[in-house]
């Protein structure tokens, strides 16, 4: 199975494992949002962020490595500001044994990624990409978990809504690749660039818990597509996004520019 570079797993994943919550920092002593929507909205501003984890698995569905199994592991922080994610910061366990390095880290700010191989970081300094089409996300799978707009989308679809024991709801649905396509620019099929008429059609099952607050707690989504545009191979790709805490204290700080190199 082919795998994407450093920088384009962590841009797609970004979530890139689960502990004590607590939302009260981001929702004060105001009035409780009865709208997710509307709660992510009011939590994405300045100096406040979420820390977060991702488990991913993806399994190959058909061809000769039919049955071949990955994990991928992460835990994140996100800085917030002015209604979007500002800045990202996540460490990623990479379960293939043909990764580059089994332990990544990558800091991501509009327009600029930093990698860093962190089985080997005493000895090697991060590398900057720069690419304008950086945007710092926090995805389950397809969804960008943190974006007000894909959110409203994602919730247009439900098809079952239930109470939590803990007070909070549990939604869930299907959605299609192309309305997510249609609000995030940055989806690409693998070496496939945008996703074209019939990749659109993709359904990407999701299930969606939120807390008495209405903040995310937790986002599962499920997809099959091919392991890249034109390729018979089938991959079902599971992801399992859980946001351990909302907090009005995260800053992600950038490497100092004497531990930069920069990527030809």
């Amino acid at each position: 199975m082919r795998r994407w570079s450093a920088a384009s797993v962590f841009a797609l994943l970004a979530a890139g494992l689960v502990g004590p919550f607590s939302g009260a920092a981001a929702a004060g002593t105001a009035r409780v949002p009865s709208d997710p929507v509307v709660a992510l909205q009011n939590a994405l501003i300045e100096g406040h962020g979420a820390r977060y984890s991702a488990v991913s698995t993806h399994v190959i569905t058909s061809g000769y490595q039919k049955g071949h199994k990955t994990a991928d592991r992460a835990r994140g922080r996100a800085e917030f500001d002015q209604g979007k994610v500002l800045a990202i910061d996540v460490t990623m366990r990479i379960g293939d044994e043909t990764a580059v390095s089994p332990i990544q880290r990558w800091i991501e700010v509009e327009g600029r990624g930093y990698w860093r191989d962190e089985a080997r970081k005493s000895k090697g300094k991060w590398e900057l990409v720069e690419d304008e089409s950086y945007r710092p996300q926090v995805r389950a799978g397809r969804i960008n978990a943190l974006a007000p707009a894909t959110l409203k989308a994602v919730l247009a679809t439900t098809s079952a809504k239930h109470s939590t024991a803990d007070g909070g709801v549990r939604y869930q649905g299907t959605i299609t690749l192309g309305a997510l396509a249609r609000l995030d620019p940055l989806i690409r099929i693998p070496f496939g660039g945008r996703p074209d008429k019939s990749e659109r059609k993709i359904k990407v099952s999701w299930r969606l818990w939120v807390g008495k607050d209405h903040l995310i707690r937790r986002l599962w989504t499920s997809r099959t597509e091919p392991e890249s545009r034109g390729s018979s191979i089938k991959v079902r790709s599971v992801s399992d996004l859980r946001v351990n805490s909302w907090s009005d204290t995260v800053k992600v700080n950038t490497p100092p520019p004497d531990q930069v190199t920069v990527k030809e």
